[in-house]
């Protein structure tokens, strides 16, 4: 059962009462979003939900995505989203997934007319750039990622009529360590820090236990389907959301990561930071096949 709690810690529910989301932004930068991208394989596996737990209360918890895939072909035919407002899911929304050439498209589950996002491939098979279909969500805002080498190193988010601009940085086994936004007006920009155990790895790793803005819903759909390469080679071990001026929204560790024969992380846990008493558990269910880099998309 899905419940009206969308928090899972106090922190978190503190600050969503008392704050409106806050994001970033830049003046908009023309930039070849293809530059220097290289081929990166796409994994056989697609991760079908991701879903969260209170450890102290059997009803508190939530999905961030459920997904349908066609065993036949491995791809997604439906998805269910969670959005987030002020950093926390709030409801979801019901797609179908169409595919057209390069790109994809989602359609209200609904209304079959009516299309809220499309989703433009690159030849790696990943995002490139998600627009606005012929019946738009207030909440999913046009959003392009930059690439070098195989890895998002920007995303530009279209709001208000600016650009909402966050760098990525990855670490030397390419996980990413800090999403850092940029800064229009001289305010402290806010910023997402992620730390790894490098001592272990999987195969496939899906992490949504942090905080987003509602500007970040695109973004969060695009990871839901598998369309970016940001699955790290180690496992997380920690992270940090800073929104603007330095506010901490969150700051945990994760741990106890179980991992399957497929080299799926199939559950970790969180706690507070110095704390041994876990307070949520995530699990992620998967289904392994043979999808090719491509499959999605034809």
């Amino acid at each position: 059962m899905k419940t009206n709690l969308y928090c899972l810690t106090t922190l978190m529910a503190l600050f969503y009462m008392t704050s409106c989301t806050k994001v970033q932004m830049a003046e908009e930068q023309q930039e070849n979003l293809n530059a220097r991208s290289i081929p990166v394989s796409k994994s056989s596996c697609e991760a079908l939900s991701f879903n969260a737990q209170s450890l102290s209360d059997p009803d508190y918890h939530y999905s961030n995505f459920t997904k349908t895939v066609d065993p036949a072909t491995g791809k997604i035919t439906a998805i269910e989203v969670g959005v987030y407002s002020g950093g926390s899911i709030s409801e979801w929304v019901n797609f179908h997934v169409v595919y057209k050439n390069k790109s994809i498209s989602l359609v209200y589950a609904d209304s079959k007319s009516d299309t809220a996002l499309n989703i433009k491939i690159n030849n790696e098979g990943f995002a490139e750039s998600v627009t606005n279909g012929n019946a738009p969500n207030a909440n999913f805002l046009p959003t392009k990622l930059k690439y070098k080498d195989g890895k998002v190193i920007r995303r530009n988010i279209s709001f208000n009529g600016t650009e909402l601009v966050a760098n990525f940085t990855y670490d030397r086994n390419g996980n990413l360590i800090l999403m850092q936004d940029v800064s229009l007006f001289g305010e402290i920009p806010g910023r997402s820090e992620f730390s790894y155990d490098l001592s272990r790895t999987s195969k496939n790793q899906n992490y949504f236990d942090e905080p987003r803005g509602f500007a970040e819903n695109s973004y969060m759909v695009l990871q839901y389907l598998g369309l970016l390469p940001l699955t790290p080679t180690n496992i997380r071990t920690a992270s940090r959301v800073y929104w603007e001026d330095d506010y901490l929204v969150s700051d945990v560790k994760l741990t106890d990561h179980v991992v399957n024969a497929d080299g799926n992380l199939v559950s970790y846990k969180s706690a507070a930071p110095g704390s041994t008493t876990a307070f949520s558990q995530f699990t992620v269910d998967w289904t392994c096949g043979s999808k090719t880099a491509d499959s999605n998309v034809q």
